[in-house]
């Protein structure tokens, strides 16, 4: 059996961070917490002054990935914005 669920505003999710199904005996304050703390490890690695790249893969994985790259001591790169969706050569 293939159960579908329709989520409303998921297009405004952040790359990087869990979706939480939140059953009737769960502690909403613990469901709570564990999604700020997701959302705090992946806003930790953008660059808030706007200065950087901005990083768009086309899945999760693509970007996380290029995330750890980035950061490593031998590049250092800062990000200052995410995206996932489809990736393209941009013609000059």
């Amino acid at each position: 059996m293939v159960l579908l669920c329709f989520i409303q505003g998921l297009e405004h999710a952040i790359a990087g961070t869990g979706l939480y199904v939140v059953k009737p005996d769960d502690d909403l304050e613990d469901v709570k917490e564990s999604a700020m703390e997701d959302m705090r490890s992946v806003m930790s690695r953008i660059d808030r002054t706007g200065e950087g790249v901005c990083v768009q893969a086309s899945t999760l994985g693509s970007l996380e990935a290029l995330l750890e790259f980035l950061k490593t001591p031998e590049v250092s790169i800062p990000v200052s914005g995410i995206s996932i969706g489809p990736v393209q050569k941009k013609m000059s």
